[in-house]
């Protein structure tokens, strides 16, 4: 992400689509970690990305170098969702002409614990001068001053335990600073509150906060700093949504068009289509999302016997869905970035008004690019410009333009009066109103064409149309396609996946087209209507196993891909019926081979004698007994 400035700081946010999940999840009320509380100035979740939900990302990179670069951070994988790793990243506060930003009430730092090697991070608010700071270790927590001189001050400290979130509340009175610390823990309760106190160092802490800084060489989760009206809400929140994200071969993007309008729901199964994710609300009111594959390597949350549950199967195997290879469509990212405004992202065609004219001029993204940067703050060209620095130089936005009449002569005006505005990230408009020409001029919104008219200007700029639009990076997404590896039957024909703007890499493209390659070219069977006893705990996206000795002799394991529940309340019937996506079959049929290896060293005399009285049908119910 471009620099907010006009210098060399890093923004390596990263872009995760865990990111993208958790923001969509967020917008429609569902969340992985807390919501912000409505005085949270400053909120990053972390899932994939530093970008903040709240305030400005000012600065983002690695914490120290690794085997894995020196620009972006890491990222680990957590109960609901992702953490980075490795970071020293800093944010702006969010702020509004409500929220007063002065540390004159208790303030509350919340964040998700989760797991870490050793290391140790830090999560630091400035006040004025001085920060307060939560401070983790492998087993501890600390609640921590940094006065403006002098050492840290450790207010308080917990072990954190089983706890799965803590928070800080500070508060100040006259010179002495106060914290209390308290833990949400695995089971959803709260931990008894550790208070600690401190004096504050003369004249620290008593502006308002300016700056919000994580760091360190280990994983840190969610976190939210605020003044929260009610006390230790964020740390009561309950999860809405819970992310199983994979850290292997993840999927990311190098830009997110802008979504104008957009609906949550449709951007979600997009983006599951997309990845072949899949997600639904379980039975506790919980939203499941699941990246592709997990379903099917995780564990096995019961098993469904025959003769007790299974009460009709029917299955199906048809070679005709077979597939001989896979194409996956993506857009190929391809960015120019400046760490300047010296971008042009767009120029006017060139335009005359007359005088009483006010014109507005539409800037409309094309629909396969992205825009980032993009400086609404522009250098006017007039009688009265000063900053032909950066007009020479092709830095920033320049609007304005000057007074051409009928025969050709120019003249530098005061009278065309410029605005820009956006309105969203596809629509940026500029207006022009124009006032006091002299007789038989036009205005023209273009620089000067003549040396004579303005000899501060260089001769490349002479004659440029205005207004120009720049920015720092632009993202062309061009359209692609990758093949899978993994061929089939060649008599068969090809699938083709569209997953559009989700998937900007050959790399995950190409994985995206193995992974459905490995189901698609051989005929697998699917499972869509199995009768079964009511089992109600049981839930889409378990994992069971279906022995059915006494019928099939087979042993089914799989994933549910769909649960019908159908209750006759007058008539007192409850029934159900589940799909199921075959991961394992295995037979349990005996062979010969088995009864070998069951009678090894035996002769036939011992097999008579163990069998006596037995009758061949007895033999066939139990062959090895």
């Amino acid at each position: 992400m471009p620099s907010l400035v006009d210098a060399n700081t890093h923004r390596y946010i990263y872009l995760h689509t865990t990111w993208i999940t958790d923001y969509l999840l967020r917008a429609a009320g569902r969340y992985a970690t807390p919501a912000p509380s409505a005085d949270c100035f400053s909120s990053v979740t972390f899932q994939g990305s530093t970008w903040p939900e709240r305030g400005d990302c000012l600065t983002s990179v690695k914490q120290e170098p690794d085997s894995a670069g020196q620009a972006y951070p890491n990222w680990r994988k957590t109960s609901y969702g992702m953490a980075v790793h490795n970071v020293t990243a800093t944010y702006a506060p969010f702020s509004w002409s409500g929220l007063d930003l002065t540390f004159n009430r208790p303030m509350e730092i919340t964040q998700e614990i989760v797991p870490m090697d050793g290391g140790s991070t830090f999560l630091r608010v400035r006040v004025g001068s001085g920060d307060l700071a939560i401070g983790h270790a492998t087993g501890t927590v600390y609640a921590r001053y940094y006065p403006s001189s002098g050492s840290p001050i450790d207010l308080v400290s917990a072990t954190k335990g089983n706890a799965t979130r803590v928070a800080v509340r500070y508060s100040r009175s006259g010179s002495t600073l106060t914290a209390q610390l308290r833990f949400r823990n695995a089971d959803g309760t709260l931990s008894t509150v550790s208070t600690g106190t401190a004096t504050i160092t003369s004249g620290d802490l008593s502006g308002v906060v300016t700056q919000i800084w994580a760091n360190g060489t280990d994983a840190q989760g969610a976190f939210q700093a605020g003044y929260p009206t009610a006390e230790w809400g964020p740390l009561a929140s309950t999860p809405s949504a819970v992310i199983n994200a994979s850290m292997s071969g993840r999927n990311s993007l190098t830009g997110l068009p802008p979504q104008i309008n957009g609906n949550v729901l449709d951007l979600l199964n997009d983006q599951a289509d997309a990845e072949f994710a899949q997600w639904w609300i379980d039975e506790l009111d919980v939203l499941q999302w699941w990246d592709r594959g997990l379903l099917a390597s995780r564990g096995t949350v019961g098993t469904l016997i025959g003769a007790d549950h299974v009460k009709e199967l029917s299955w199906s195997h048809s070679a005709e869905s077979v597939r001989r290879r896979v194409h996956v469509k993506y857009r190929a990212a391809m960015s120019t970035m400046r760490w300047r405004t010296n971008l042009t992202l767009w120029q006017n065609s060139g335009d005359t008004l007359e005088e009483g004219d006010t014109a507005e001029i539409l800037v409309n993204v094309p629909s396969d690019e992205i825009w980032l940067g993009v400086d609404l703050d522009p250098v006017r060209y007039s009688a009265d410009t000063s900053n032909y620095w950066v007009i020479n130089r092709g830095i920033k936005s320049v609007y304005g333009g000057i007074a051409v009449n009928d025969t050709g002569g120019e003249r530098v005006t005061n009278s065309i009066i410029p605005s820009v505005r956006r309105v969203n990230d596809d629509l940026y408009v500029f207006e022009h109103t124009v006032t006091n020409l002299q007789p038989r001029e036009q205005a023209a919104l273009e620089l000067p064409d003549e040396y004579e008219t303005d000899m501060s200007l260089w001769r490349r700029r002479r004659g440029e149309n205005l207004p120009i639009l720049r920015g720092k990076k632009r993202i062309v997404l061009d359209e692609n396609a990758a093949t899978s590896s993994i061929r089939g039957d060649s008599a068969a024909p090809d699938y083709t996946h569209d997953a559009g703007w989700w998937i900007q890499s050959a790399a995950y493209a190409g994985q995206t087209a193995d992974y459905a390659a490995e189901a698609l070219t051989q005929p697998r069977p699917a499972i869509d209507g199995l009768d079964i006893m009511p089992v109600l705990a049981l839930q889409v996206g378990d994992k069971v196993e279906v022995v059915m000795t006494d019928r099939a002799e087979l042993s089914i394991t799989g994933v549910v891909t769909s649960n019908r529940v159908r209750v006759n309340l007058a008539a007192g019937i409850v029934s159900q019926s589940i799909g199921l996506l075959p991961t394992v079959v295995t037979s349990l049929a005996r062979r010969w081979s088995d009864f070998g290896a069951d009678r090894a060293g035996d002769t036939w005399t011992d097999f008579g004698a163990d069998r006596a009285g037995d009758t061949w049908t007895d033999f066939g119910h139990t062959p090895l007994g």
